[in-house]
C-alpha cells in the first residue's frame, strides 16, 4: 500500500518464486475515492499508494502470475475492527510508537463500511 511501482515489486517476487510456486495477498484496494487519513499504512495521502482491484490484477498478470482465487470484500472486514473508537491502541501500534493507531484503524473501517477502499483477498500462481 506504500510502494509506488507494484509492477516492479510483482515482477520481483515473480522472479524469486519458482514456476508454480503460490502468492497470497492479503491487500488495502480503492474503490471509489480514498479514506481519510491517517491510516494504518500511511500518515497522509502522498505515502499512500493504493490501486484499484482491475489495475492490481492487470499488474500481476503482467508479472507472469495466474490468478487462482480472487475476493474484494469491504464490510465484512471492517465488522472485524469491531468499535475502534471505544478500544485501546493494538499492542503492535505502541510498541511501534504509533499514538493515533486507533483513529488510523477507525478511518480505515469507515473508508470500508462505506466503500471506499475493500480488502483484496487472492492466491496467485506463477
Amino acid at each position: 500500500m506504500n510502494i509506488g511501482d507494484r509492477a516492479a515489486l510483482y515482477d520481483e517476487l515473480g522472479r524469486v518464486l519458482r514456476p508454480g510456486g503460490i502468492l497470497v495477498t492479503h491487500d488495502v484496494v480503492r474503490l471509489r475515492g480514498a479514506p481519510d487519513f491517517p491510516v494504518p499504512w500511511a500518515g497522509e495521502a502522498g505515502q499512500s499508494c493504493l490501486l484499484d482491484p482491475d489495475a492490481t490484477r492487470d499488474a500481476l498478470e503482467r508479472s507472469g502470475f495466474r490468478v487462482d482465487a480472487w475476493r474484494v470484500d469491504g464490510a465484512e472486514a471492517a465488522r472485524a475492527f469491531g468499535n475502534t473508537a471505544a478500544a485501546e491502541p493494538p499492542p503492535f501500534a505502541v510498541m511501534l510508537g504509533v499514538p493515533d493507531m486507533r483513529l488510523r484503524i477507525a478511518h480505515l473501517r469507515d473508508a470500508l463500511l462505506d466503500g471506499r477502499v475493500g480488502i483484496l483477498t487472492a492466491k496467485l500462481v506463477r
